[in-house]
């Protein structure tokens, strides 16, 4: 059985109230792990930390071999931890281990792609149709900021690098809240990213209810967008309770 701890600023460390929640094996109801359970106060220490990463870090003005070789270290620890991976999505999410190994498998492909897209990405691209002799037109493409990342049951390693990897690419922070089902693969993906050189606070996992950690991260204001993979009901309900402070959302319902 596993440990599962919240990843703020670059620690390990329990939830606030030190309250805690169990994962299980929906094969045979066995307990594959206990997690802390994110509340209202965890949720702000995290943004917190997102927050001044983006704005007082480095991570956002870091040249672009350097974010592609950070996500090449993560996806060189999703290999390395490949075994370990496929064990822990059959146990807490009921994968049968062909769909295990390819959830996987996928998601180091799918880092190694966004590490070539983060080499390669211009930040500032000519717009050639507007350019003329009496003046220069140009893309200039900035980072959002503070990305929230919330992330289903069903695959849950994919899923989460889905929205991580090129939020990284692009120089943004995140503060990811996995499924309260499927927990266990975020503690082993937070392992990985504790072992690059990743600033703190770039990276931020919580674990937690939708109901609580969800709620407290879509409404807080300096988070700038929200990328959710969920029912159509929390879609409904992020769109609207995102409203009042016009954050930019992604969602796949």
């Amino acid at each position: 059985m596993q440990h599962c701890k919240l990843y703020i600023n670059g620690e390990f460390i329990d939830a606030d109230d030190s309250r805690t929640f169990e994962s299980r094996n929906p094969y045979n109801n066995s307990v594959t792990a206990v997690a802390a359970r994110a509340g209202a106060v965890d949720v702000e220490k995290a943004v917190a930390s997102a927050h001044h990463a983006f704005y007082h870090g480095n991570w956002r003005h870091t040249g672009p071999e350097q974010r592609a070789a950070v996500i090449r270290r993560i996806a060189d620890g999703v290999r390395t931890n490949l075994v370990r991976l496929v064990q822990c999505e059959i146990a807490d999410a009921g994968a049968t281990r062909r769909k295990a190994a390819d959830d996987v498998m996928t998601s180091i492909a799918f880092l190694e792609q966004y590490a070539v897209i983060a080499r390669d990405f211009n930040k500032v691209q000519p717009i050639a149709a507007l350019n003329n002799k009496t003046g220069k037109h140009c893309l200039h493409y900035d980072p959002v900021g503070v990305c929230a990342a919330i992330t289903p049951w069903n695959f849950p390693l994919k899923m989460a690098l889905w929205k991580l990897a090129p939020a990284l690419a692009t120089g943004n922070t995140v503060v990811l809240k996995p499924s309260e089902l499927t927990p266990l693969s975020a503690q082993i993906l937070a392992e990985i990213i504790a072992d690059t050189e990743l600033p703190p606070g770039v990276v931020n996992i919580i674990p937690g209810f939708g109901n609580e950690a969800g709620q407290a991260l879509i409404q807080h204001p300096k988070v700038n967008k929200i990328a959710l993979t969920g029912s159509t009901a929390t879609g409904r309900s992020i769109m609207a309770k995102a409203a009042p402070t016009l954050k930019r959302l992604t969602l796949e319902c």
